[in-house]
C-alpha cells in the first residue's frame, strides 16, 4: 500500500525524478544509518536510522515519530541504552518499526552546523518521512540543541498542522550561557544561533508562536489539538535565578516537568523519560478511507481530520511543491512563498479559502465552485472502484488526527 502510494503522489508530483536519481546525489551517509529499500532521502539530509528492516510498511495505527539528536550526538543515540533505549522503548510501548525513525545532522562528538541551515534539513526529512509512510502527521520528539530547531523548524515553515505531538528534552530555549557573540563570531556556528541574545531564539519563540497559540485556535485555522511536552533536568527555582523572564527549558502552554534523570548517565535513555515518551506518543491514529480523499492525492480533506487543504485539486497537499507569488497554498500551510522578502519572511500568511490555506466556504466546493465527483454508495465513484492506485472503499489510507491520551493520572 506505502510504496503505491508513493507511486501515486510521486506522479502528481514530479518526484519520479527525484526517487529515481537525484537523491542518490545525497551526501554519504555514515556506516551505522540504515533506512529502508524504497525510503527516498532527500538531497540535503545527511542520513537517518529507522523503518523495518526488511518488508514494507503496513498502515499505521499509531503517529510516526521523528528523534532528533543535539550538539555532539548522532541518531544513535535514540537506540543507545538497556533495551535499546528510546527508540526500543517506543517499540516495546507499542510502535510499530515503520513508525520510529531518527534523522542524522551531524556526528557523535562534532559540534552541529548552523541552526538555520539545519531547519531545511528537518523539514525535508519530515517529509521524507510522511511520503514514505502513507501518514498525515508526524510526532516530533527532540534533545538539547535538538529541541530548539524542531521548534523553530515548525514556526519557519508553519507546520504545525503536519505535527500530532512535540517533545522538547532540555531544550535551551532560553539559550546557553557559555554562548556569546565572541564565540560565535571566533567560529562556534551553534552560539551563533543559541547565545541568549540571538535572534535565532526570538524569532523561534515569538510570543504568537508558542504552544500556548497554538493548541485549537480556530482564528489561526489549526485542526485539533497539538500537544507539547517540555521535559528538563535544572530545576524551575534554579532557571527563575538563572535566566529572568525565560523558563529555561519550559515553554509557555505546554506540559512542562521536571526530570532530574535526564542529567544523570543514562540520559534521554534513563526509564523515567523512556516510559513518559511512551506513553505521551500513543495516540492512535484515527484511519480516514478513500471517500475522506477527493482527490485522490494521498492526503484527506480537513473537514475528516486530515491534512488537505483543497480535496478538489490532486495538486494541492501537504508534500506539493509551493509555486512562489501565485496567491495559492500549494503546501496547506497557509502561507504563499514570497522569495524577495529576507529569512523567516519569505512565507507571507495567506487569507482563508479554497487552496488558500483553509477549506471551501460553505455552499462551494473548491475553485470556481465546482462540485466534487459523486460517491456511490459504498463511498467510492459511482458504478465502480476507485481510481488506479486508491485503496478499496472503506479500508484505511492515512492517518488523521487522533484524541491524545493524558499525559499523568
Amino acid at each position: 500500500m506505502v510504496t503505491e502510494r508513493l507511486r501515486r503522489l510521486a506522479d502528481r508530483t514530479g518526484l519520479l525524478a527525484l526517487a529515481a536519481g537525484v537523491w542518490l546525489a545525497a551526501a554519504p551517509a555514515a556506516a551505522a544509518d540504515r533506512l529502508p529499500e524504497g525510503f527516498a532521502l532527500s538531497p540535503t539530509v545527511r542520513g537517518g536510522i529507522g523503518g523495518p528492516e526488511a518488508g514494507e510498511c503496513e498502515p499505521l495505527t499509531r503517529f510516526p515519530v521523528v528523534l532528533v539528536h543535539g550538539d555532539g550526538d548522532g541518531p544513535e543515540v535514540w537506540f543507545e541504552g538497556e533495551g535499546g533505549g528510546v527508540a526500543g522503548a517506543l517499540e516495546a510501548g507499542g510502535l510499530d518499526p515503520c513508525a520510529i525513525w531518527a534523522v542524522r545532522l551531524g556526528e557523535p562528538g562534532q559540534p552541529l552546523r548552523s541552526l538555520e541551515e539545519l531547519t531545511d534539513d528537518l523539514k525535508a526529512f519530515l517529509q521524507d518521512v510522511l511520503r514514505y509512510t502513507g501518514a498525515q502527521r508526524v510526532q516530533l520528539v527532540g534533545e538539547g540543541s535538538g529541541a530548539v530547531l524542531i521548534h523553530a523548524t515548525m514556526v519557519k515553515y508553519h507546520l504545525h498542522d503536519l505535527v500530532q505531538a512535540a517533545v522538547y528534552l532540555d531544550g535551551p530555549f532560553a539559550g546557553l550561557e557559555a554562548c556569546d557573540a565572541g564565540r560565535c563570531l571566533a567560529g562556534e556556528v551553534r552560539c551563533c544561533a543559541l547565545r541568549p541574545d540571538a535572534s535565532f531564539l526570538d524569532r523561534a519563540l515569538r510570543p504568537h508562536e508558542t504552544p500556548k497559540t497554538h493548541r485549537s485556535d480556530p482564528d489561526r485555522g489549526t485542526m485539533g489539538h497539538l500537544d507539547y511536552l517540555a521535559l528538563g533536568s535544572t530545576p524551575a527555582v534554579e532557571l527563575a535565578r538563572r535566566a529572568p523572564g525565560r523558563g529555561g527549558w519550559m515553554l509557555d502552554g505546554a506540559s512542562n516537568l521536571e526530570i532530574p534523570a535526564l542529567a544523570g548517565p543514562e540520559g534521554v535513555a534513563a526509564p523515567e523519560v523512556t516510559a513518559l515518551l511512551s506513553r505521551f506518543l500513543s495516540a492512535p491514529v484515527d484511519p480516514c478511507v478513500a471517500a475522506q480523499d477527493g482527490d485522490q492525492d494521498g492526503f484527506c480533506g480537513r473537514m475528516y481530520g486530515g491534512t488537505d487543504c483543497d480535496d478538489t485539486d490532486p495538486a494541492i497537499h501537504p508534500l506539493a511543491s509551493e509555486i512562489a507569488e501565485d496567491g495559492i497554498d500549494q503546501d496547506c500551510n497557509r502561507h504563499d512563498l514570497v522569495p524577495s522578502m529576507p529569512g523567516w519572511r519569505c512565507e507571507q500568511p495567506l487569507p482563508g479559502g479554497p487552496g488558500k490555506g483553509g477549506p471551501p466556504p460553505p455552499g462551494e466546493h473548491g475553485k470556481g465552485g465546482k462540485r466534487p465527483p459523486e460517491r456511490g454508495k459504498d463511498g467510492g465513484p459511482p458504478g465502480g472502484p476507485p481510481p488506479e492506485g486508491g485503496p478499496p472503499p472503506g479500508q484505511p489510507r492515512a492517518a488523521g488526527r487522533g484524541a491524545h491520551p493524558p499525559l499523568l493520572t
